[in-house]
């Protein structure tokens, strides 16, 4: 656990906050569905710190794996509905994962609190791979489907599911199983980097730092427009440019929610707080930068909508796909 608020409180005095005070409030616990705090990077760690400072309080960051975050759904149910416990994850836990069966109801058991922001997932391969553009790796593909090992982020997340479809749409034959790192983008991308997976859809906050280090050769991503606000995807294209007859454009998204029964007044405070922070300068650009567009949404009714309006496309989406072997 990393109590982030240890380190901020010596900082909270221009806010005209006493320590002392701050020293008697239970400190905000939020959870993140990832391997390990730190793979969430600094910006979760300056986001949570930014909001502490906002609320007054100290917030605590804590990994909570296993079950592709159902077990931290499970513990956030298991908390009071009093908003001192939060859980981050992306939009895989909120909108269904594919041949799994919840153990809650994310949109009936989850409070909306609001999003984090959303960026679109890079097709890459190694740095070291013969395949220098997408067309390459499409011929090999379709001459040999186990030409090279696949990887996901995890059996049923959204890389996981655009795999499936994409490897079903633009290559012929059955789609090998790919081998799944369960611990998230930033374990898939070492591995892909050092050659364990030959070609693997990651999230662009996870693709980027591979890119920027040389280790990683982007192929191209799943928006509907280019991702001109990061230097290292700017220039990579659509599938959509790649292939005009097939259209996937598919954002990753994190949430940030509470147990449901959480008041209204409060969960627009903590709404107000996370949304201050992520519109802190240093913290936008160090977003954007990694690929990742900050979007947070005005109040909770906002992404409360935005939720709703994706759940249908999400299911309808799952729908179409068939994870048995994959």
């Amino acid at each position: 656990m990393t109590a982030l608020s240890r380190r901020a409180l010596p900082s909270l005095a221009w806010l005209g906050l006493a320590t002392p005070a701050l020293a008697t409030r239970p400190p905000l616990r939020v959870m993140l569905t990832f391997a390990r705090a730190e793979d969430g990077g600094p910006l979760l760690q300056a986001i949570g710190r930014a909001a502490g400072q906002e609320l007054g309080r100290p917030v605590e960051i804590e990994s909570v794996t296993g079950g592709a975050g159902l077990e931290a759904g499970v513990a956030l149910l298991a908390a009071p509905a009093h908003g001192d416990t939060l859980l981050v994850s992306t939009s895989a836990l909120f909108t269904g994962l594919p041949g799994v069966a919840l153990p809650f109801r994310p949109r009936e058991d989850f409070q909306p609190i609001t999003r984090i922001g959303m960026s679109p997932l890079v097709g890459c391969v190694p740095a070291s791979s013969p395949w220098q553009d997408a067309a390459a790796a499409r011929a090999a593909l379709a001459a040999d489907p186990g030409a090279v090992p696949l990887g996901t982020p995890g059996q049923g997340s959204l890389s996981h599911q655009c795999l499936i479809r994409i490897w079903r749409e633009l290559t012929a034959g059955p789609m090998p199983a790919p081998r799944h790192y369960e611990a998230g983008g930033n374990v898939l991308m070492l591995a892909l980097a050092r050659g364990e997976v030959g070609f693997a859809l990651l999230p662009a906050a996870a693709a980027v730092p591979g890119i920027q280090q040389g280790r990683l050769r982007p192929l191209f991503v799943t928006s509907g427009h280019r991702a001109v606000w990061t230097r290292e995807l700017e220039r990579v294209p659509t599938l959509a440019e790649l292939r005009p007859d097939f259209r996937l454009e598919v954002m990753e998204w994190w949430g940030i929610v509470a147990r449901a029964g959480l008041p209204a007044g409060d969960a627009a405070r903590l709404n107000a707080a996370f949304g201050r922070a992520l519109e802190a300068l240093p913290i936008r650009n160090g977003m954007l930068a990694n690929g990742v567009l900050p979007n947070p949404d005005p109040t909770p009714e906002d992404f409360a909508r935005f939720w709703d309006a994706e759940l249908p496309l999400r299911q309808a989406f799952i729908a179409q796909l068939d994870l048995q072997g994959n």
